[in-house]
């Protein structure tokens, strides 16, 4: 992982106080009455292909900048352009917790209300055409270099409450220097894109591994969940028995009746009553499925895969899709996370999801054993290697 230091940046500047107290400026979305704006579908689009855009404009705007000439036999000048110029980007920098970070295709809530921050708003929709990037900020006073690139996606203005944003991550970006401090921070960036193998056949094999490990978590979540529902009918059936006078008979068989059926459950107000509501419950494969979606649907590289004869089911956009939607289900590691950010090689970052799925179904295993309702020594060498190293 790579950190971009603060004190190493230009003039020496540090991070302000106000960076820090971002939790405050992350605060959760609601919606207020004011002037709401919606780009995406619309008609006036702005969006990373039209920030991509301008970057080329104004370097044939600046050609002097750019551009160093020789002369050719016939005296003339010839042009050269600098390949350099052509990846750097200026892009405004929203500072973030480090746990903050999202990746390809989810989307987070912003309140900007901060007279500061409403200005980086203001930049970041009139001249970076709604691109911005986070700036996930570290214990040394730094911000990690890889960042995320996120769209403005939606925004509602209230003169009493600021602005309301919502952001989509819709690629990644290199800080290569910060141009400005304060009021906000600002900089210049390049795209980050991955590096793609010739043949997809190793990554779909690997891609085949992540579909496995969601489907086995998501029975293993099932089973520690109805363990969960068992121990709480069981605590629900005494309780009810326990409130009912000894000489109602018939109560009691009911209750006995509902609890062997798997249908007791105990309402708030302590009385016991059938049908469980399970609608609410949601398994990894699920939030896999539904990040999977907006992660292919927001991704704006262009793939090229030279070998034509590959067999493999899986185009890399759909590859690259699963590498971050991986990332996306619940309880990982903030520097899995963080370490998939960084990575930009599509095959090493499916690896990576692999291993991390690997050792959140460890930990589920240990969950069930501790439950009784498995055994550890179930478990492969491999998944064992790795249990010791998480």
């Amino acid at each position: 992982m790579r950190i971009f230091l603060i004190t190493k940046m230009k003039h020496h500047a540090r991070i302000s106080s106000y960076a820090l107290t971002m939790f405050a400026v992350c605060s959760a979305f609601f919606h207020n009455r004011g002037t709401h704006h919606s780009y995406r579908g619309s008609s006036h689009l702005r969006d990373i292909n039209e920030w991509r855009d301008a970057s080329f404009d104004s370097i044939q705007s600046t050609a002097t900048e750019n551009f160093s000439y020789i002369s050719g036999d016939d005296g003339s000048k010839i042009g050269i352009l600098d390949a350099t110029a052509l990846g750097k980007r200026p892009i405004c920098v929203l500072p973030f917790p480090y746990d903050d970070l999202i990746v390809q295709g989810q989307t987070k809530q912003l309140r900007l209300y901060e007279d500061r921050f409403i200005e980086l708003f203001e930049k970041c929709q009139n001249e970076h055409y709604g691109m911005l990037c986070m700036g996930l900020l570290t214990d040394s006073s730094g911000i990690v270099q890889t960042s995320a690139l996120c769209e403005v996606e939606d925004f509602n203005r209230s003169d009493e409450f600021g602005i309301f944003v919502t952001i989509r991550v819709v690629g990644r970006v290199k800080l290569l220097e910060l141009t400005q401090m304060e009021p906000f921070i600002t900089g210049v960036c390049s795209e980050v894109i991955d590096e793609i193998p010739p043949s997809l056949d190793l990554p779909n094999m690997v891609a085949d591994g992540i579909d496995s490990l969601l489907n086995e978590i998501s029975v293993m979540e099932l089973r520690l969940l109805q363990a969960k529902e068992y121990k709480e009918q069981q605590k629900a059936k005494e309780d009810a028995l326990d409130a009912i006078p000894d000489d109602d008979i018939k109560a009691r068989e009911r209750i006995v009746k509902a609890a062997l059926d798997g249908n007791l459950q105990v309402s708030e107000d302590g009385s016991p009553y059938s049908g469980f509501n399970d609608e609410d419950v949601s398994f990894q494969k699920s939030i896999f499925e539904e990040a999977y979606s907006d992660a292919f649907e927001t991704d704006a590289q262009g793939f090229i895969v030279s070998d034509s004869s590959s067999t493999s089911g899986r185009s890399a956009k759909e590859l690259t899709a699963i590498s971050w939607a991986a990332f996306c289900v619940d309880d990982l590691k903030i520097t899995d996370r963080i370490q998939a950010l960084d990575c930009d090689n599509l095959f090493d970052r499916l690896k990576l999801a692999a291993h991390t799925l690997r050792g959140k179904k460890n930990m589920l295993a240990a969950k069930l054993a501790l439950a009784g309702l498995g055994d550890p020594s179930e478990l492969s060498e491999e998944d064992n290697d790795e249990t010791s190293d998480t």
